[in-house]
């Protein structure tokens, strides 16, 4: 089911060869064809490249890890083997520790001077 390349004979060749003119017209068809398809790869490549610095791919498409960046691919691959239990457990981990270090929310509480500057916890 391959594809048959039929290659030039060593006197096709030979002839070819022996005119400059038919040379350089098969040398820039070549090129040409070289050209293209090395543009279409590059094309492709970039756009799989694009996909996974984003986190914007096939991968991540529709999930939590959707667009947030490089360590996304690997995580939505490792999320899917585990058949979202890493989701969960992470979302466990991100909501206790929130739970730990912030007030409770107060909805009829007054905003004070010292909440509306930004405090940056590291």
């Amino acid at each position: 089911m391959g594809v048959r390349v039929k290659l030039p004979s060593a006197a096709a060749l030979n002839k070819l060869a022996e005119n400059p003119v038919q040379l350089a017209i098969a040398v820039a068809i070549v090129a040409g064809i070289v050209y293209l398809l090395a543009r279409q790869a590059g094309k492709a490549v970039a756009e799989v490249a694009a996909g996974v610095v984003t986190g914007d791919n096939a991968v991540t498409r529709g999930t939590v890890y959707e667009g947030a960046g490089i360590v996304a691919t690997p995580a939505a691959i490792a999320n899917a083997a585990s058949g979202g239990t890493l989701e969960k457990f992470g979302s466990w981990i991100g909501g206790t520790i929130y739970d730990l270090t912030h007030d409770e929310y107060d909805p009829n509480a007054t905003p004070s001077s010292a909440s509306r500057k930004t405090n940056l916890r590291m």
